[in-house]
């Protein structure tokens, strides 16, 4: 993954909101033989979310032409794939589009990630 805006350090002040990962779940066919998906929360980590803006939106647009948003939380040894989204405090669905160790320091995590739209 390229460094994107990784020149920064995090401190522990800087990681100030509570998000949930989750993960999907099948859950069977409804009556139009359509899928059924459901989420499963598979944990929690206190992080930051930004919006991605001018050079770094572009710079992540052109990685991965998706993604809106970046989260960074402490290095976990957890398997995050691009099927999982993160759920902000507020609300906010943002699908997870790359997960990468931006240092290769295993201290942070740096999720490209873009908001799921309704």
């Amino acid at each position: 993954m390229a460094s994107i805006g990784t020149n920064r350090r995090h401190r522990a002040g800087a990681l100030n909101q509570l998000l949930s990962f989750e993960k999907p779940i099948s859950g069977g066919l409804t009556d139009s033989n359509q899928p059924i998906q459901s989420w499963s929360g598979q944990f929690s980590a206190w992080g930051s979310v930004q919006q991605l803006g001018g050079e770094e939106l572009n710079e992540a647009q052109r990685i991965q032409s998706r993604a809106t948003h970046r989260v960074v939380i402490r290095h976990r040894t957890d398997a995050i794939t691009p099927e999982w989204r993160v759920v902000t405090p507020g609300g906010k669905n943002l699908s997870i589009v790359s997960v990468g160790d931006p240092t290769g320091r295993s201290t942070h995590l740096s999720i490209l990630a873009r908001e799921a739209v309704a």
